[in-house]
């Protein structure tokens, strides 16, 4: 369910299809019969629905279930309240109000367009003050991702990769990063412990990490993503992996009952 969300129901091939069946409803249960404008309008909404989710770090796999090639840019969270708060204040105004209720809807989406922009700088000012930080350390990074913070659409999660490791830090958008930057050294997962779940797991992770479990959690290795790394109380999508009695690689979700790793080495960088 994790690795399929945001699949089939947001490919091209079965977007069209969602439409048709939208618009027939309509006019099936409505007073609204034209089947033109209706299928026109479904149509607008699928699509915008799904473009809108392009907008996370979550993102879609636009060609399922033929690829499960994920297309997202990270502006957004992957659950934005903001979102819902502008599109409820239109819906509830129109509801108050039916004679307001196109204008008070038209004006709910005409103003996603400058939050999802306004986003999108901040995700870009968190990436540049990332860059500059680890920069310092004399670290070059091709791929520097931020993730959005519940809430907080100027903190960012940042996380820049190479070979062998990860940098993680805490951004704001207008202050640069806040504390220290986190190292965390990349592994390898065994042959063994590798399988269809793993193989699924590493391809929908942005910032996929290794690491051993003790004995009291049950042993074999945490398979987690840092792109979560900024909850404190437990991290989303901790797995635990391990080899049943057959030696068979094998897995048990562990989310929440994790904080977030300890990292291998911490910088305080100096203030500039």
């Amino acid at each position: 369910m994790v690795f399929g969300r945001r699949g089939i129901t947001h490919s091209v091939f079965v977007m069209p299809v969602l439409a048709l069946l939208l618009a027939y409803a309509f006019r099936r249960w409505t007073s609204f019969k034209s089947l033109g404008p209706l299928i026109g309008l479904s149509a607008l909404g699928v699509f915008l629905h799904t473009g809108m989710d392009l907008f996370n770090s979550w993102g879609v796999r636009p060609f399922a279930p033929f690829s499960d090639y994920r297309l997202g840019n990270g502006w957004l969270g992957i659950v934005d309240p903001w979102i819902w708060l502008i599109l409820g204040v239109g819906l509830l105004a129109g509801f108050l109000r039916p004679a307001w209720s196109l204008a008070a809807n038209r004006g709910a989406l005409g103003l996603l367009v400058p939050w999802i922009l306004f986003c999108g700088a901040s995700h870009g000012l968190g990436v540049a003050h990332f860059r500059e930080a680890i920069g310092r350390l004399r670290v070059n990074s091709d791929r520097v991702e931020a993730y959005a913070q519940l809430m907080e659409p100027l903190r960012w999660c940042v996380v820049a990769a190479t070979p062998d490791r990860y940098y993680q830090g805490d951004v704001h958008a207008l202050r640069g990063l806040q504390g220290r930057v986190r190292v965390f050294f990349r592994s390898e997962i065994p042959e063994q412990l590798k399988g269809p779940f793993t193989a699924a797991y590493l391809r929908w992770a942005s910032a996929p990490l290794v690491r051993p479990l003790a004995a009291g959690q049950g042993g074999g290795l945490a398979l987690v993503d840092l792109r979560f790394m900024s909850r404190t109380r437990g991290m989303p999508f901790v797995v635990r992996l391990y080899a049943d009695p057959l030696g068979r690689a094998a897995h048990a979700w562990l989310a929440w009952q994790m904080g977030p790793p300890v990292p291998d080495q911490e910088y305080e960088l100096p203030p500039l």
